[in-house]
């Protein structure tokens, strides 16, 4: 209902089957529907996004987690995989913010989806007439293939917020 809300990110998720006739699958759907980029974390279980809420309805951009600790590491040993996963980010030693301390360095595709969720409201507000679907496919469309940890085994390009800003101008 609120038109000025482009970008959401949904850091949560839960062993479970998912039913595309589901009520959380038709809210996620609608909102996209509306023309929200729906940024969701892919889960750190180390197992196919299939059986996995809200990641395995494959709907927005489905996020797993790359080390970019200590140099280029690859991708994260404990993120989720899959055929519904369209994009990786940095999700290992990521400072944030924590209860009864200042920050944190925690570790999660929770902490890799702000970065696509960030990226994707960089290019709404470079370009603001693009759709959801299409900053979807720009997001996914500029990442980078054939990083280390990629190994033909994980088809998501990981996120690149400079290859995307060009091309959304």
């Amino acid at each position: 209902d609120n038109p000025e809300i482009r970008v959401a990110n949904i850091s949560l998720g839960t062993a479970a089957d998912p039913d595309p006739r589901d009520d959380v699958a038709q809210a996620l759907q609608r909102l996209e529907d509306s023309g929200v980029v729906v940024c969701i974390a892919a889960g750190n279980d180390t197992m196919d996004t299939s059986g996995f809420v809200p990641a395995g309805y494959d709907i927005g951009l489905v996020v797993s987690a790359y080390d970019a600790s200590d140099g280029d590491q690859g991708f994260a040993s404990f993120s989720n995989y899959g055929t519904a996963v369209d994009v990786a980010a940095p999700g290992v030693s990521i400072l944030s913010t924590w209860p009864g301390e200042d920050y944190a360095a925690l570790d999660g595709t929770s902490m890799a989806t702000p970065h696509v969720a960030g990226a994707a409201a960089v290019a709404l507000a470079i370009n603001p007439s693009l759709s959801a679907s299409q900053v979807r496919t720009k997001v996914v469309s500029n990442g980078e293939d054939d990083y280390q940890g990629q190994n033909n085994r994980h088809g998501e390009p990981l996120l690149d917020v400079g290859a995307l800003v060009e091309a959304v101008q």
